[in-house]
């Protein structure tokens, strides 16, 4: 298969930031289908949602044999850090990108300027206003603008 050659399991096991890259898509899936349903997570909640996920892949990682060691440290330890340091990745690289895609936003509002208020007269009702009106539009004055 061509289309997606990192997510092979032999690559998830050797990189912790391309277990990171899974993790947090996973969360990011199952948050999203959670607040569909209308229920919103918590903050710790979906960092412990990214540690069981990277900590289950993590562990079946390495005993399927693809790897997920950090360091010299013995099993089950190796595999514990991998994924300890996989769901901090996971999750801070979100929160960074995140805080970048903030930064980017403006909060400028653009408002067209306010027209000063037109000096009005008070009115008196007992004026009397006379319209004169031409009686056809022939004996109406020409406007040349001169």
């Amino acid at each position: 298969m061509e289309g997606l050659p990192v997510f092979t399991p032999e690559a998830l096991g050797a990189s912790v930031f391309t277990l990171a890259a899974l993790v947090a898509f996973i969360v990011q899936f199952v948050k999203k289908q959670l607040e569909r349903q209308g229920r919103k997570l918590r903050w710790y909640v979906t960092l412990l949602i990214a540690l069981g996920v990277s900590e289950g892949l993590s562990a079946l990682l390495y005993y399927a044999g693809y790897g997920a060691r950090f360091g010299s440290a013995p099993p089950p330890w190796t595999w514990l850090i991998f994924g300890l340091v996989a769901a901090a990745a996971g999750a801070g690289g979100r929160d960074l990108l995140m805080s970048f895609a903030e930064r980017s936003k403006t909060d400028v509002v653009v408002r067209p300027p306010e027209a000063a208020p037109v000096p009005t007269a008070p009115i008196n009702p007992n004026t009397t206003i006379v319209i004169e009106r031409p009686a056809s539009l022939d004996d109406a004055p020409l406007d040349t603008g001169r």
